[in-house]
């Protein structure tokens, strides 16, 4: 498909190193422009002041799991990232099915997040490419180091990818908005 020359992306991927609010962003835009968005979002697991997990939550309405646990040290299954073990089960019933659900409502997707963990899923994987192939926009959150899918994400004309830094939070938080504000008019 050729690119007109007022191209506007009809996908946002946030990235930046962990731990620089890319989360946080992408709920504050929603907030700010009191969006009522399908898809999910994760959030981290903390006991006694340390992170042991991540958490996995829908905002597409309907589903009967509307969260799960995504990772966790000490879980049992095969697929590991650090000290975390990943939930196959939990991203692919609350994350995946979430993105599939999405796409049949007429509203951003919210996908938090495109990572090393989300990507041992060819479930997730297929719904993250139908839901930026949508004519629905996408904001998002991408990892920020390479590998092979995300690489191929972000090499796509209809994305894209905006870095955030502690420093530039509050700039690149309006360009944000201003950029969802133009995707959803």
């Amino acid at each position: 498909m050729p690119i007109r020359d007022n191209f506007v992306p009809g996908n946002i991927l946030i990235t930046g190193h962990p731990g620089v609010g890319k989360t946080t962003l992408v709920k504050q835009v929603i907030e700010q422009l009191r969006l009522d968005p399908v898809g999910f979002y994760t959030e981290e697991i903390g006991e006694e002041g340390k992170r042991v997990g991540f958490r996995i939550k829908s905002l597409t309405p309907g589903l009967p799991r509307m969260e799960g646990v995504l990772a966790r040290i000490g879980l049992d299954g095969p697929y590991h990232r650090g000290p975390y073990t990943i939930n196959i089960r939990d991203m692919e019933e609350v994350g995946a099915r979430a993105l599939e659900e999405a796409l049949s409502h007429r509203t951003l997707i919210v996908i938090d997040e495109i990572g090393n963990m989300e990507i041992v899923s060819q479930r997730f994987q297929a719904a993250v490419i139908a839901s930026l192939e949508s004519p629905r926009p996408v904001l998002g959150v991408i990892k920020y180091e390479p590998g092979p899918f995300v690489d191929r994400i972000r090499s796509r004309p209809d994305v894209e990818i905006i870095k955030l830094t502690r420093k530039h939070y509050k700039e690149v938080k309006s360009f944000v908005v201003k950029k969802v504000k133009q995707l959803i008019i």
